[in-house]
């Protein structure tokens, strides 16, 4: 099992900006939630949102379309050379579902129009 930081996170996922993640990360929650997928799915998402969403802000992207398929290369080379608060990488698996969470939000945005 994968240790968690006891540490608050700042607010993330900012709903102010319309257009940008936090309004429509939030959107794509409650999307998930209608299409009747399991609390446990939804909630793993929004980790895996908040995730992607803090290491977007530290490259300076604030917005869903910055986002091309460099930065998301990028973003999977991070995650791979990440150390957790203890030293430890995180997994291939923790991995993989932190991309899916990211695969599933870029397409839902493509359907919704974003």
């Amino acid at each position: 099992m994968r240790a968690r930081s006891s540490r608050a996170r700042p607010e993330l996922m900012d709903r102010s900006d319309p257009r940008g993640f936090g309004a429509l990360g939030q959107a794509f929650l409650r999307w998930q939630e209608v299409k009747g997928f399991t609390e446990a799915t939804v909630t793993t998402r929004k980790r895996g949102l908040e995730v992607h969403v803090a290491w977007c802000l530290t490259q300076q992207i604030t917005r869903p379309w910055e986002v091309t398929r460099g930065v998301l290369e990028e973003y999977q080379r991070w995650m791979y050379s990440h150390q957790t608060d203890d030293d430890k990488s995180w997994s291939f698996r923790y991995q993989c579902s932190l991309l899916v969470t990211v695969r599933a939000f870029y397409g839902w945005l493509s359907k919704q129009g974003h």
